[in-house]
């Protein structure tokens, strides 16, 4: 059986799941538009999801029989894009990709996403290159190690943001 990995990080930074809607904040996860456009850790606005119904994805029955658990996974349908609205309130038509990795037994999956994250939280280290207007920090986990205090303090364009 498949057994693809629940790190995103090991599936191509692609989710195997993506609850979104419209109004959601999202941040890219990878280089698409090296203009500037949509690059990694772009920040934006779900605007508009627009659907394609002939863009389903049903395998034949022979290869349900050999995958029966995967049902949910293999039978799918997807937004033909997703309309997002960037900072600068610019309108960017983002686009299904693909990526292929091993799941953990070293079978080649090929798994199709949008690479976006949801965008309300993030980590320190997810944090590095981005600057905000304000900074809500949560310094109780255990997870803190040296240097990160002055990293998240470094996201703001004031100390007192």
């Amino acid at each position: 059986a498949l057994k693809p990995s629940e790190d995103e990080n090991e599936c191509g930074s692609m989710f195997e799941q993506l609850p979104i809607c419209i109004g959601a904040r999202v941040i890219c996860r990878r280089n698409i538009d090296f203009d500037g456009s949509m690059v990694n850790r772009t920040e934006a606005t779900v605007n508009d999801i627009v659907w394609d119904n002939s863009d389903h994805i049903i395998l034949p029955m022979s290869h349900r029989c050999i995958f029966p658990n995967l049902d949910r996974a293999i039978t799918t349908t997807l937004p033909k894009y997703i309309e997002l609205k960037l900072l600068d309130e610019s309108i960017y038509k983002m686009l299904p990709e693909e990526v292929s990795f091993k799941d953990k037994n070293g079978v080649w999956m090929t798994r199709r996403q949008f690479p976006l994250n949801l965008g309300y939280v993030i980590t320190v280290h997810r944090s590095q290159c981005m600057t905000y207007n304000k900074l809500v920090v949560d310094l109780t986990g255990i997870n803190w190690k040296p240097g990160m205090f002055y990293t998240i303090l470094s996201r703001t364009r004031k100390l007192s943001d």
